[in-house]
């Protein structure tokens, strides 16, 4: 069955209804409301110091009929934009770090192939703007990537990889804070096992693997095995 709910209001000769499919919680147990994070500050400048005013809502969660309001305010005022013109703002930055906890590409590319890792245009454009002198680097395995013609070229903002190789798969753009590191699990003697590339961002909180190596190590060729695989007497053994 199909419910609506409706209210009507009247005020100053102005009569109002509306019709909401939502119900109001009232069966649940009280939910008290949170709130959100603050909003961006509304500053008198952009940068160097100034005062300005941020807004915060009781949102997280929104309360029910029976739980109860956020204590505080919802607006701060104070000091704001206090780090020197020319450097990133730590909004930004705060910004990049909640992309990067978020949000990942995978690829899948075979040995051999071309493929085109692309940079984030709209965190790009906010750096350009808020800092003109700001720049960024492609790393691999934590180092700057040098451009090689005809294997590793930049085009505009983003990185082509010509001939894809394994010792490409740790690409990135990245703060200097992210750190990577090769795990190597213990193996047995013949070193069969699983071999992987696990990377680490310790800043962020998280870790992700990159590679995954599945190795078989034959035993070493005695007397019979190069009898049966030598192409004159191998016939012999195949019946």
């Amino acid at each position: 069955m199909l419910f609506y709910w409706f209210s009507l209001g009247a005020e100053n000769g102005r009569v109002t209804w509306t019709a909401n499919c939502d119900p109001l919680d009232i069966d649940g147990d009280p939910l008290d409301g949170g709130w959100s994070k603050w909003s961006s500050w509304v500053c008198t400048v952009s940068c160097g110091g100034g005062t300005g005013y941020r807004t915060r809502t009781c949102s997280n969660p929104r309360p029910n009929i029976f739980g109860r309001l956020c204590e505080g305010s919802p607006t701060s005022t104070g000091v704001c934009n206090e780090f020197e013109c020319g450097d990133v703002n730590p909004e930004t930055m705060e910004l990049i770090r909640e992309h990067l906890r978020a949000n990942f590409t995978s690829l899948v590319v075979h040995e051999k192939e071309s493929v085109l890792i692309e940079n984030i245009p709209s965190i790009l454009g906010r750096l350009s703007r808020e800092s003109p002198d700001a720049y960024y680097e492609w790393t691999l395995n934590g180092l700057f990537v040098d451009p090689k013609p005809g294997r590793v070229e930049f085009i505009g903002d983003d990185v082509s990889i010509k001939k894809a190789q394994t010792s490409d798969s740790d690409h990135g753009i990245t703060t200097l804070a992210a750190v990577s590191h090769e795990y190597l699990s213990p193996l047995n003697e013949t070193h069969t096992g699983e071999w992987r590339c696990v990377i680490e961002q310790t800043d962020l909180g998280f870790s992700w693997t990159t590679n995954i190596v599945k190795m078989r190590v034959k035993k070493a060729p005695n007397f019979f095995t190069n009898v049966m695989e030598d192409e004159f007497t191998a016939p012999i053994f195949r019946g």
